[in-house]
């Protein structure tokens, strides 16, 4: 059903109008067509809290798992001299998937209440309100978010947490991850010296550009030891950059490769399982 304006008419007389809003087959929607003046509510919803619970790392994976909750506080007021039944839609804060649970004081008819409905949006509650009394209703919503990190060579999350992250703070000292940090380290290094092959590549090459311009425009006029040495250099330079572009620098690539390869063999052998202490 689609969006649309709503009249409302209770037995037979003119009650109000709303704006029913679209609903799938199967759902129900509540449509607030009057304005209560007995009865005031108000709505105060808390920050969202969240905390870590637990760090475990198996076979290479890291599961980190926080839990977000957050609470929202209902005071009802009902200033009429009769009791009734008052629904309530609450809007979740932390989405659908949160878990709720609810706790109402004051006088409430024995405070027996229940969910409706889990609606598209939220819940949807029902109290019984005693005449002339005030009550509050606290929503409270708990939501469990797994993070999962691949322990990898691409990946530096353990190295940059490790540091300042008190849930891996076992793994300072063991032997395991120090075998793992000095492959990281290698690694780095051959990374390194890649670098400064290439910039020596780029050096040479501008050096070898100079030479065979020095050469075109004064083979004729120059001295023949002037020549000779510039042959020489150009040669060496030459020889020098094939060497680093056709042994060195693959020789690093192909060590970087099996570093990696190593390295995500001997993180798959690293265990931690820690939980936050509750109290």
């Amino acid at each position: 059903m689609g969006r649309g304006k709503t009249i409302i008419y209770q037995d037979g007389v003119f009650s109000g109008e709303c704006v029913l809003e679209s609903a799938k087959p199967g759902e129900n929607r509540v449509l607030p067509h009057c304005l209560e003046n007995s009865v005031k509510i108000s709505k105060d919803t808390k920050a969202v809290i969240t905390t870590r619970a637990s760090v475990r790392i198996s076979t290479g994976i890291v599961f980190d798992e926080s839990i977000s909750s957050c609470s929202t506080i209902y005071t009802i007021e009902n200033q009429k001299d009769e009791s009734f039944k008052l629904l309530l839609e609450h809007d979740h804060v932390l989405g659908v998937e949160s878990k709720i649970s609810y706790h109402i004081s004051g006088d409430a008819e024995g405070q027996k209440y229940y969910e409706m409905e889990k609606l598209s949006t939220g819940t949807r509650l029902y109290v019984n309100l005693t005449k002339k009394n005030n009550i509050t209703v606290e929503v409270h919503e708990t939501l469990s978010n797994m993070t999962k990190i691949i322990l990898s060579s691409k990946s530096l999350w353990l190295v940059e947490n490790i540091e300042f992250d008190s849930a891996l703070s076992q793994l300072v000292g063991d032997e395991q991850f120090a075998k793992c940090i000095s492959l990281e380290n290698e690694i780095n290094d051959c990374e390194f010296r890649i670098k400064e092959y290439k910039s020596e590549i780029d050096y040479l090459d501008k050096q070898t550009s100079r030479v065979r311009e020095n050469l075109k425009a004064a083979k004729d006029v120059a001295a023949p030891e002037s020549v000779s040495t510039w042959v020489k250099d150009l040669t060496d330079s030459e020889a020098r950059i094939r060497e680093l572009n056709k042994e060195i620098v693959p020789a690093c690539r192909s060590q970087i490769k099996n570093l990696k390869t190593l390295l995500d063999l001997e993180y798959k052998k690293i265990s931690v399982l820690w939980k936050e202490k509750t109290t």
